[in-house]
């Protein structure tokens, strides 16, 4: 019973304290990006209200993290999860071998919030590069993740904790795709920027930080998923991957 607690919703437990203090950072860089940068426009101001994640700003030589509704939602259905297990069903121990519907539907915001960041820099790489074919694959691996994210959510109400490891494929496709979208943006980003050299130095400088910002944003992201990958396929009835998981929507 301890090390089956422990397993489950203790690494969930964990990936929500993480989350949430990695969700204070955005709230904190969104407050930040409305004061300095009045300027910018409205439909991206409206598109950082609705969903506060990683950008690199158009009209200002600099980058900073937004989060978002989808991103708060997310948080929220994350403590319901944890908090109906730990505390409403604290003497039920059978409670820990179902799965909440709270549990599920966060996937999907995960999974949308995904989506909307990849479709962000797509558009990013088509203005830097003017690559069609690299920007609608970088647009179709985004698709394929969220498609997937919704298999899994449907899976997941149809099918008992027990027989997650029927789910695997699904989770090592849809985060797959996810990596390798972030990764092949990031390199994309850098190569292309480092194309856009001037000579002068300040400018130079300029675009190292953003070359340095998008390689490790697209690493970072794509290192969190492999690791979900990873411990999904080994312990898919446990909680360790939903830990990464939580962590994934907010790196």
């Amino acid at each position: 019973m301890t090390l089956s607690l422990q397993s489950t919703f203790g690494s969930a437990f964990i990936g929500l304290v993480a989350s949430a203090v990695l969700y204070g950072v955005t709230i904190l860089q969104t407050y930040l990006y409305y004061r300095n940068y009045p300027e910018d426009s409205k439909i991206l101001k409206w598109m950082i209200a609705i969903l506060w994640y990683i950008s690199i700003q158009p009209s200002s030589p600099c980058y900073m993290n937004y989060a978002s509704v989808l991103d708060t939602t997310h948080l929220v259905l994350c403590t319901v999860s944890v908090y109906s297990v730990l505390v409403l069903n604290f003497n039920n121990p059978s409670f820990l071998m179902t799965t909440t519907w709270s549990m599920n539907v966060q996937t999907d915001f995960n999974g949308l919030i995904g989506l909307i960041v990849e479709c962000f820099y797509a558009r990013r790489v088509w203005i830097v590069s003017k690559n069609i074919y690299l920007t609608v694959i970088i647009l179709v691996l985004a698709v394929i993740h969220f498609g997937l994210g919704i298999v899994f959510t449907i899976g997941s109400f149809e099918t008992k904790r027990a027989q997650f490891s029927s789910l695997v494929w699904v989770t090592s496709v849809g985060l797959g795709s996810a990596a390798a979208a972030d990764m092949l943006i990031g390199i994309s980003l850098c190569y292309y920027l480092s194309r856009n050299r001037t000579g002068f130095k300040r400018t130079d400088n300029l675009i190292s930080t953003l070359m340095k910002y998008s390689l490790t944003t697209g690493f970072l992201t794509g290192i969190i998923a492999c690791l979900v990958v990873i411990t999904f396929a080994i312990m898919p009835n446990n909680f360790v991957y939903v830990a990464f998981f939580w962590l994934l929507g907010k790196s």
